[in-house]
């Protein structure tokens, strides 16, 4: 059967396209693009487009929308994951703790992976809490919503401000982040990173600004009401990534952990389990694999039903 063209989006975009997703249901495509912080939605039939969404304070490199619970991911170089409805409003920015290169659904388990610069993130979908975010969303008057679509707006909370252990999340952490550095040794190529990226997509300068390997006072990781990934508000406000070390470390070991019936993992056991460089490439199968593809030239596959024995699961292709 031959294939057809059924659109075409000429001049989408200002520079090249570096990602795209798909929502079968409403025929709708999302686009990022080098350098570009916005999300474009094009409806496939007109090829209009029909808005933009912004929030993210770096180059968007990633996305992935999930069919099955009607939201779309995208993953950007702010070291941010942000989660949105099908209809454009922002429900969550999850900080990673580290640029974010590239990001994958797995429907039939209901998670989502996110890979940076030698790390790589496991989190699952809190339905209920999704559902709790879009009736705070909708609550919200019409004026006070679209203020709060803006990036630097005070109210991201979106209706839902606190940061203690009620706090609707619509991603949490599966497990600690698996990471490719030995334990005694420290994350030193964040900048190095960001630069090969930065050579091989063209990243801004303002982009690669944003992850220098400088120590940037932030409150938000002495004061405890920020220990948590429970206050969207400090995330986007005054915990936007920079390229930290300390800001890395801190964010990660605050990331609540739910695998095995909600025991904290050790963080020692997830070091030497990842790529030695960025992620570029993530596929789960329904199988209940995960394989990454990265600049270190190398592929690795992960077991998801053995993610709380990070040893076991991981397995690097030559």
């Amino acid at each position: 059967m031959a294939m057809e063209i059924v659109q075409v989006i000429a001049n989408a975009h200002e520079d090249s396209i570096t990602s795209i997703a798909y929502n079968r249901v409403k025929r709708e495509i999302y686009s990022a693009a080098d350098g570009d912080k916005a999300i474009k939605v094009w409806d496939l039939r007109s090829g209009q487009l029909l808005r933009t969404q912004t929030v993210h304070r770096g180059m968007v490199t990633s996305l992935a929308y999930a069919s099955s619970v009607k939201l779309l991911f995208s993953g950007s170089i702010d070291g941010s994951i942000g989660v949105w409805t099908d209809k454009g409003n922002l429900l969550q920015i999850v900080p990673t703790g580290w640029p974010v290169f590239s990001i994958a659904w797995g429907s039939k388990q209901r998670i989502l992976v996110a890979g940076g610069n030698s790390v790589l993130h496991v989190y699952k979908v809190d339905m209920s809490d999704a559902l709790r975010l879009k009736h705070a969303r909708h609550s919200i008057q019409p004026a006070a919503r679209q203020q709060q679509q803006q990036p630097d707006s005070r109210a991201l909370g979106l209706g839902c401000n606190s940061s203690g252990p009620d706090a609707p999340q619509v991603l949490r952490r599966v497990c600690p982040a698996f990471k490719g550095w030995k334990i005694h040794q420290r994350p030193g190529a964040f900048a190095t990173g960001a630069e090969q990226l930065g050579r091989r997509e063209h990243l801004t300068a303002e982009d690669l600004e944003a992850n220098q390997d400088d120590p940037v006072h932030d409150s938000s990781l002495t004061d405890p009401t920020h220990q948590q990934y429970r206050d969207t508000e400090s995330v986007v406000a005054s915990s936007v990534i920079s390229g930290s070390r300390q800001k890395a470390e801190t964010l990660s070991k605050a990331a609540p952990s739910v695998v095995g019936g909600g025991n904290r993992q050790r963080e020692e056991d997830y070091y030497g389990v990842c790529h030695t460089d960025v992620v570029k490439g993530i596929v789960i199968t329904e199988g209940g694999k995960i394989f990454t593809a990265g600049f270190d030239r190398a592929i690795c596959a992960y077991d998801i039903d053995k993610l709380d024995k990070p040893k076991e699961a991981f397995k690097k292709v030559r």
